[in-house]
């Protein structure tokens, strides 16, 4: 038997999210570039301008508790040694706006509880060799964060000094913020029933993350539902057929500087009858005219999730993992390293995914630069999209492979708006015919991003 399909929405569901916690978190901080300046032969790095600028949004005294051991495992000895350089060197670039304090959990019984309490995580044990014995060896590499009155912001298992600024900087950045970012999410409506809503998108607007952390807006793209005014990011999941005033809303706030994170695919898949259905966003001309157009084919990969399957045999269940190449599983080396967006992404996951293709001339022409963020193994190919999907078919290998397809972009630059100098487009009434434009368009075009 195969894989049950609400089940496969399900991971599907899951693996989006996953990849939305990362990126939306990571969007919010992407203008943070942390560069380094290379000034040794031992590849220790100054702070970066980033850094420093948020160094200065401290308005009380920021306390860092590092948790280390006296003694640490002898290849952890450099790291350690590189992380305490690197600490006081923020503690006195931060000119008394950073206090760091050192702890050795091994010599205080309570800390050791009341960390383990806290999250096992901060705990870290190895193996080694010891005059021909195996010895395990604890020790601790993990921080807290303590500015004024607000709950401790806790980092375990920290092992890479290179990437403190971006760790310490996105926290900071948090800690420091006024109120929470405004984030307008869109999706669409589905008719699904009942057993099939494991899949839909309306629950992810109620995922707990997006409330600790931001002010979250559900934009419908009706009247009285478009993009609220200091969104700091607008999110769009599987946009269907968008108005004409939907368009110019996203176009407008684009234009205006905004930053976007669209998932978008030129079909859906109907999991009941397993029709694949070709639909339209309604941004896809927008993003043709700077140089980023959807494929109209199924991208597959032997770099694949592997999703559980239950056969029968001799009247027992027998339970196996069964490759699923529609699942597509970018691996860290298909992730742009250089780009906060995917720096730190263990990888992704994209269930029945397209690819994009890149016109540089053409995003060049329109002021636009284009980023590859992720891309498929040198093992994918593409097909032509079916009007049935098989969920439960064995697909073969092809007879030759692709090159590597790229899966995910940021377009930067100055957005356009098509509708600038016209009068905006009126919002639909309720059977769908746009009522009369009332205002006309004129914009300064300032530098934006959408991924």
């Amino acid at each position: 038997m195969a894989v049950n399909k609400n089940k496969r929405d399900t991971y599907a569901a899951l693996a989006v999210l996953l990849a939305l916690v990362v990126l939306v978190v990571a969007n919010l901080v992407s203008d943070l570039r942390f560069t380094r300046l290379d000034l040794t032969s031992e590849r220790r790095y100054s702070l970066s301008p980033p850094f420093y600028r948020i160094l200065g949004r401290l308005d009380d005294p920021l306390k860092i508790v590092y948790y280390t051991a006296g003694t640490v495992p002898a290849q952890w000895e450099n790291g350690k040694r590189e992380m305490l350089d690197k600490l006081r060197e923020i503690e006195i670039a931060s000119d008394g706006k950073v206090q760091l304090e050192i702890k050795d959990p091994t010599k205080d019984a309570k800390l050791r509880e009341k960390l383990k309490k806290e999250n096992p995580l901060f705990e870290v044990t190895v193996q080694s060799v010891e005059r021909d014995q195996q010895v395990a060896t604890t020790f601790y590499s993990g921080f807290h964060l303590i500015y004024k009155d607000k709950p401790a912001v806790p980092l375990q298992r920290v092992f890479n000094p290179d990437e403190l600024e971006y760790l310490l900087g996105s926290r900071i950045l948090t800690l420091t913020l006024k109120e929470n970012p405004v984030i307008a999410i869109h999706f669409p409506k589905t008719r699904r029933k009942p057993m099939q809503d494991q899949g839909s998108f309306e629950w992810f607007a109620d995922a707990p993350f997006l409330d600790e952390k931001f002010d979250k807006k559900i934009v419908a793209f009706e009247e009285g539902s478009g993009i609220p005014a200091g969104t700091k990011l607008l999110i769009c999941v599987r946009p269907k057929e968008l108005s004409e005033r939907a368009q110019f809303e996203i176009a407008k706030y684009l234009a205006e500087g905004g930053r976007m994170f669209l998932i978008a695919s030129p079909w859906e898949i109907d999991y009941e009858f397993r029709k694949v259905n070709k639909v339209r966003s309604g941004l896809e001309d927008y993003f043709k005219d700077a140089g980023v157009t959807w494929v109209q084919a199924l991208v597959l990969d032997e770099s694949s999730v592997a999703l559980p399957k239950t056969k029968m045999e001799q009247g027992r269940p027998l339970f196996t993992l069964d490759p699923q190449p529609f699942y597509v599983l970018v691996q860290p080396q298909g992730l742009k390293q250089e780009n906060p967006v995917t720096r730190f992404l263990p990888g992704l996951v994209l269930p029945y995914t397209s690819a994009f293709m890149l016109d540089d001339d053409k995003a060049q022409a329109a002021c636009m630069q284009i980023e590859k963020l992720a891309w498929t193994s040198k093992r994918s190919w593409t097909t032509p999209l079916p009007e049935f999907l098989d969920l439960q078919g064995s697909l073969g290998k092809p007879a030759h492979y692709d090159n590597p397809r790229t899966v995910l972009v940021q377009l930067a630059g100055q957005f356009a708006c098509p509708w600038e100098g016209k009068p905006e487009p009126g919002w639909p009434d309720a059977s769908g015919k746009p009522a009369p434009g009332w205002k006309t368009l004129t914009r300064t075009r300032p530098m934006s991003t959408a991924i």
